[in-house]
C-alpha cells in the first residue's frame, strides 16, 4: 500500500521466494507499507495479538474508517503490548493512536 499526499492505495507487488525479495514500482516518492489491514470500522487488538507483534521483525500498519474519516495507526515491529494496552487487556486503534501516533488522511 502507498500513502501520497493523504491518498492510500493498494500497488501491485509481486514476491519472489528464490530471493526472498518483493518487487514494486512507483514514480513518487510516498510511504509504503509492506504489512497492512484495513477495516471499515476499527477494532481492538488483545494482548495475544500485540505479543505475537512484539517478536515479529516487522511493523503492522492498520488503516480504519471512523466516522467518514479514514485513519492510520502503525505499530512498530518489537512494540512492548504493555505500553499500549489499557487495564481491561484490549486496546483501540485511537488509544494506540494516542500511544503512538495516528494518522488522519481525510478530513
Amino acid at each position: 500500500m502507498r500513502e501520497h499526499n493523504g491518498v492510500v492505495e493498494e500497488i501491485p507487488a509481486s514476491y519472489d521466494a528464490t530471493t526472498n525479495t518483493i518487487t514494486f514500482a512507483s514514480a513518487k516518492y510516498s510511504t509504503y507499507t509492506l504489512v497492512s489491514l484495513y477495516t471499515e470500522k476499527p477494532f481492538c487488538f488483545n494482548k495475544s495479538i500485540l505479543n505475537a507483534m512484539k517478536n515479529s521483525n516487522k511493523s503492522f500498519v492498520y488503516y480504519f474508517m471512523y466516522k467518514g474519516h479514514l485513519y492510520s495507526v502503525t505499530i512498530p515491529a518489537g512494540t512492548d503490548a504493555s505500553k499500549v494496552l489499557e487495564k481491561n487487556g484490549y486496546t483501540g486503534p485511537f488509544y494506540v493512536g494516542k500511544i503512538l501516533g495516528t494518522t488522519k488522511f481525510i478530513k
